[in-house]
């Protein structure tokens, strides 16, 4: 069916007013231009003016829009565009560029247990000490082992690594909640063996892996000798970086692994131990303080 034109003669006073006023609206904004340098007419602006005005509204929004953090601000992750389909004007709706970016960082996780925030982690803005020492475990081929209080910049820091070192390259990375992950895995061991097995190997290949709040996890002896010496060594063997942060040292760490319940097994925690210590020369403490 073809579509009827409009002219504003024909129509009553009011509505003619109106329309009057929005046509008005269009031809003075800086979008009127590009819509006639896009192959739109008059004719088809007067015809499809709530289109039009939809458009422009939606562009001014759109402006205000610079992160991700904004998209979740105005609720708005797309906007509007206009083509010419046989003579119709139809609306698209596009992803806006910020959201885009968080996609492309979201896919870029095998699994991501990590605020939207840490988006935006900058290395750079890391202490200086913490640069040094970063710098030093990659020098050194060394696993990279963050503690102390919590909310003293840990969880920031593994985060602006990833950013730097992996993501750009479009390395694949895990970043873990260790007491979260390691009760999946410790489930699934005894649950569905398929299912662990396809993690576990996913853990153990993946380029980098980050466990955040390591030491938080429901230790015992099965996700000591076979969930985590399995995957570090791994990690080891492959030459994988690792990198954990903590509320303990390294050497709590060792203690608390060595001091299970019901445990004699002394060899698998001195092996445990050795390994840990082996690519860890020595762990960053962030602050012993909280400082935000």
């Amino acid at each position: 069916m073809k579509k009827v034109t409009l002219e504003f003669a024909n129509d009553t006073s009011n509505l003619k007013k109106y329309k009057e006023e929005l046509y008005a609206r269009i031809v003075k904004s800086q979008y009127y231009s590009e819509f006639l340098a896009h192959g739109f007419s008059d004719e088809d602006i007067k015809n499809n003016l709530t289109k039009f005005i939809e458009y422009i509204d939606d562009a001014e929004i759109s402006k205000k829009i610079k992160t991700y953090e904004d998209c979740k601000v105005f609720n708005k992750f797309d906007r509007i565009m206009l083509k010419k389909d046989n003579g119709y004007i139809e609306k698209e709706y596009v992803a806006l560029e910020p959201f885009v970016e968080f996609i492309k960082y979201s896919n870029a996780f095998y699994i991501r247990d990590l605020d939207d925030e840490y988006m935006f982690s900058n290395y750079k803005e890391n202490p200086v000490k913490i640069k040094r020492y970063v710098k030093d475990c990659f020098q050194g081929n060394l696993w990279i082992y963050l503690y102390g209080a919590l909310r003293s910049g840990r969880t920031y820091a593994a985060s602006s690594i990833v950013n730097k070192k992996y993501l750009e390259k479009e390395n694949s990375v895990a970043f873990l909640n260790s007491p979260k992950r390691m009760k999946e895995l410790c489930d699934l061991y005894f649950g569905s063996r398929e299912d662990f097995e396809e993690l576990m190997k996913a853990y153990s290949e993946i380029d980098c892996l980050v466990i955040d709040d390591f030491g938080q996890e429901q230790k015992n002896k099965i996700l000591r000798d076979n969930i985590l010496y399995v995957i570090l060594s791994k990690r080891f063997a492959e030459n994988k970086m690792t990198i954990f942060t903590s509320d303990f040292s390294l050497e709590e760490i060792c203690t608390l692994y060595s001091k299970l319940k019901d445990d004699n097994n002394d060899i698998m925690a001195k092996r445990f131990a050795e390994l840990l210590k082996l690519k860890i020369k020595k762990g960053q403490e962030t602050s012993n303080l909280s400082i935000y």
